[in-house]
Parts: structure tokens; sequence; C-alpha cells
């Protein structure tokens, strides 16, 4: 049994099995701790950490994407969009407090957008340095 992550391992990882199971664990955990927690904003922090998480994973996953990278990125974008939607929309739904009340949330939602788009663009400019260096990673 290896240790470390091969290729073929990144492979698997499509951004549709990467979202899916971000959606799975963010809408469970929304659901049973926002019926469980004394926290009123428990919902939108699990919202905003979900959607962080899925950010920061996409991002160094396309890194090591030799094939494809711009359809990668393609469906990456789209499903950040998605999920971005559908996980707002739990945490809408079993919340007792409007994303509309909370600053705080409304300012990680447009940081984790900034992140993405930025951590997308500067894979990007890294992998075209590498490859315009001769660097097979």
């Amino acid at each position: 049994m290896s240790n470390y992550l091969s290729y073929k391992g990144i492979k698997r990882a499509t951004p549709l099995r990467q979202a899916i199971l971000v959606l799975i664990v963010a809408t469970i955990s929304i659901i049973l701790l926002g019926q469980t927690s004394s926290n009123e904003e428990i919902e939108w922090f699990i919202g905003s950490s979900a959607l962080g998480f899925f950010a920061w994973m996409n991002v160094v996953i396309s890194f090591f994407q030799k094939e494809g990278w711009v359809r990668y990125v393609g469906q990456s974008l789209g499903l950040f969009i998605i999920l971005s939607f559908i996980i707002y929309f739990v945490a809408q739904k079993v919340s007792t407090i409007s994303i509309v009340n909370l600053a705080e949330y409304q300012t990680m939602l447009i940081a984790t957008i900034v992140f993405y788009l930025c951590g997308i663009m500067v894979a990007g400019i890294i992998k075209n340095i590498a490859k315009g260096l001769g660097i097979d990673y």
C-alpha cells in the first residue's frame, strides 16, 4: 500500500466527485448541526467552510492535472457556482438567520470566490511556467 498520491488517484478526483463529496458532507452537517447547535450562525459557518474547502481542494488538484486542464477548470467553475447555490439554499432553509443579516458571512463568501478565481489563475500560470522550463511534475 502506497502512502502518496499518484497521477491515477488525482485523475479520479474529478470536479464532479469533489463537488458531490462536499455537498453531501455539508448538507448533512448543516441539517444535523442546524437542529442541534445553539449557535444561530452554524449553518452559514458550515456552508462557508465547505465552499472554502472545495476551493482549496480543487485548486490544488487542478495543478496536477496533466491533460485537459482547461476542461477541468471549466467544469470546476460551473460546479463551484452550482455548489454555492445549493449549499446556501440549504443553509437558508435550515437557518433562522438570513445571510443578508450576516455581513461577516457575506464577506467570507466574496473572499472565497476571489480566492478561488485567483487560485485557479495562479495554478494555471505556474503550470505554464513549469511547462516552459521543461519541468515535469
